[in-house]
């Protein structure tokens, strides 16, 4: 059994979702990433890690980290080493480490099927993707991996496990999730569909602790939903493929292309989003990722 500490998991979700450890003032914005700016005459212990002073020289792009606790020096125009090098500071040393380069803007996407939710006694063909509700009770992508025709009930024949290749009749599908994670989705397209712009902040994605918090990450389940409503474009035509469908969200750190962060299953399949249907919308607290594991 493996996982992450909750150390790791406040760090990393206040690092990936919310903003990292300054705002746009050049304050700090999250007290799971760092302690604060570096202060003079302060009690630091070990792995309190700060953000170098402005007067401090040669600090792009680094943090300090506490490797001999003390109290620090009374000078702010330190000059911060190299990566890895130490700096004697009063009773401190200080490690010089590399900053966690943090998405300032998240972008959140619809994901997209071939075939829409499976169905019994149809025919599939080679590479088709599908949506099916696993054992799991969750939605999952699969692929078709050999053509055929589908059993006549789905019945407990999809388990839900990552990667698992399933006979069902004469057809074979392959549970995508791996692929999904590796960037490989298809995702809807036409009618003013664009993805959602969500600022990665403290203000927009909730700390770990609870839905809708607004402060630094301090839980212990690394959980965070949005805070407030996610609303896409209203449509002019058709985003979905014909017979196809919705079947996941998606966060990117670009508005197109760019780098596919995190992804969810839907909770129910939408196979069609056209003209005259409202703008489609994410309820707050409804986009929810977990960095436990």
């Amino acid at each position: 059994m493996s996982g992450l500490s909750d150390y790791s998991q406040n760090f990393l979700t206040d690092a990936l979702f919310r903003g990292g450890a300054l705002n746009a003032a050049g304050t700090v914005n999250s007290t799971a990433t760092v302690k604060g700016i570096w202060t003079a005459s302060t009690a630091y212990v070990l792995g309190d890690t700060v953000v170098p002073h402005a007067n401090m020289t040669g600090a792009g792009g680094k943090f300090l980290r506490c490797t001999t606790a003390g109290t620090s020096g009374s000078t702010n125009t330190l000059a911060v080493p190299a990566v890895g090098s130490t700096l004697v500071d009063g009773g401190v040393t200080w490690t010089a480490v590399s900053g966690v380069p943090c998405p300032s803007s998240l972008y959140v996407a619809l994901l997209t099927c071939i075939k829409g939710g499976r169905l019994s006694s149809t025919a599939y063909s080679l590479n088709d993707t599908v949506a099916v509700t696993a054992n799991d009770a969750k939605i999952h992508l699969y692929k078709v991996t050999t053509a055929g025709t589908t059993a006549a009930a789905q019945s407990t024949l999809y388990p839900g496990v990552v990667g698992e290749a399933i006979v069902d009749g004469t057809a074979t599908l392959t549970e995508q999730s791996a692929a999904v994670d590796a960037g490989t989705v298809v995702e809807a397209t036409g009618g003013s569909y664009a993805r959602v712009l969500a600022a990665a902040s403290l203000a927009n994605f909730a700390g770990t602790q609870a839905a809708a918090s607004t402060t630094s990450s301090t839980g212990t389940g690394g959980t965070t939903s949005n805070n407030g409503v996610v609303t896409f474009p209203t449509p002019t035509g058709q985003w979905v493929p014909a017979g196809g469908a919705v079947w996941g969200v998606a966060v990117y750190d670009q508005l197109t292309g760019g780098n596919l962060l995190q992804w969810a299953p839907v909770g129910a399949l939408k196979t069609s989003i056209n003209t005259g249907d409202p703008a489609p919308t994410i309820a707050a607290a409804a986009l929810s990722f977990s960095l436990g594991s």
